[in-house]
């Protein structure tokens, strides 16, 4: 019987990992296994799918960059784009896969699914995550159920969407959550079971990125008590484009920090205001000219605002971007 041909991206991370010791958790070396060293440890993947393996990097997903993902969205683009592939999964570090998500989100057209799935656990540890997480990737990934939900995270047996989903804890299994929105379904061994039919997305346009060689620099800004403005003024001299700023609660940050930046936006900077709450909205109440970032957290933020600025939108068709994906 045939199998559906799933691509399988490797980019390294704990997934990938590593340890001497199998009750290291924490200190161990990422991307050590290569995509061939994975899917050799889960033989039973082919009882679900034929892996289509692609081994794109291999390290700590903190050191991907922003030139990585612009290929990594050519490779997964082309993927999709082949008749006999059914979906794309792509292992990922937790520390940024939420990024790498919502950067797909924003950017690949299609109904196909795409799913990212990490491990907070290494491969050598006693309970290791990753094997069961990947399989269950693979079966998303193959599973006609999963089309037409958008970029999709599979892990700790839950399915989220990519532009809700977030790191929560720093060493949890169940680090992805989805606070405000939920999830959209979970798997129960390798069958995905929804809550809901698809829908059509509240998203941003998605961006093309024809020609595209970078992004526009975006810093991120984050507040505290006692802090200096200056550093906005310090991230423009060295390229940025655009800011965003992690502010307290609900967008709240010093009086001093709110005159700096609403200089900035009079100089003709786009500054966006969000907040290291981890859930909850931020919209415009007139306070200040900055453009509230809506429910996405300070690193989605500098995703959409890099994708923004490279459009060449102005102030009000960004602020759209970050407020408008609500009905």
């Amino acid at each position: 019987m045939h199998k559906p041909n799933v691509a399988v991206v490797f980019t390294g991370g704990t997934i990938a990992g590593r340890s001497d010791s199998s009750l290291d958790t924490t200190s161990y070396r990422s991307g050590v296994l290569t995509g061939a060293e994975l899917l050799a440890r889960i033989p039973e993947a082919l009882d679900i799918c034929t892996p289509v393996p692609e081994q794109f990097r291999n390290v700590v997903s903190a050191d991907i960059t922003d030139a990585d993902l612009l290929e990594l969205h050519a490779l997964v683009s082309r993927q999709l784009a082949q008749d006999d592939i059914a979906g794309v999964v792509i292992t990922h570090g937790t520390a940024t896969l939420e990024e790498t998500a919502a950067f797909l989100q924003f950017t690949v057209h299609g109904e196909k699914p795409v799913v990212l799935v990490g491990a907070m656990r290494p491969d050598s540890a006693i309970s290791a995550d990753g094997p069961l997480n990947l399989v269950q990737a693979l079966a998303l990934a193959a599973s006609p159920k999963a089309r037409g939900r958008g970029v999709l995270v599979c892990a700790n047996d839950r399915i989220g969407s990519a532009i809700h989903i977030s790191k929560t804890n720093t060493q949890a299994v169940d680090t992805f959550q989805a606070r405000d929105a939920g999830f959209l379904g979970v798997m129960m061994g390798v069958r995905p079971l929804f809550y809901a039919q698809p829908a059509q997305p509240l998203l941003p346009p998605c961006f093309d990125l024809a020609g595209a060689r970078a992004l526009p620099r975006v810093a991120v800004v984050h507040t505290h008590l006692n802090d200096d403005p200056g550093v906005l003024d310090y991230f423009l001299s060295q390229g940025a484009r655009g800011l965003v700023i992690a502010a307290t609660g609900n967008g709240t940050m010093s009086t001093a920090m709110v005159d700096r930046a609403n200089a900035c936006v009079e100089r003709g900077i786009p500054v966006v205001k969000s907040s290291v709450c981890g859930a909850g909205f931020l919209w415009n109440e007139g306070k200040d000219l900055l453009i509230p970032a809506g429910f996405h957290n300070p690193q989605k933020s500098r995703i959409l605002l890099a994708l923004c600025l490279r459009q060449g939108m102005d102030r009000a068709r960004i602020e759209a971007c970050f407020t408008a994906p609500l009905a």
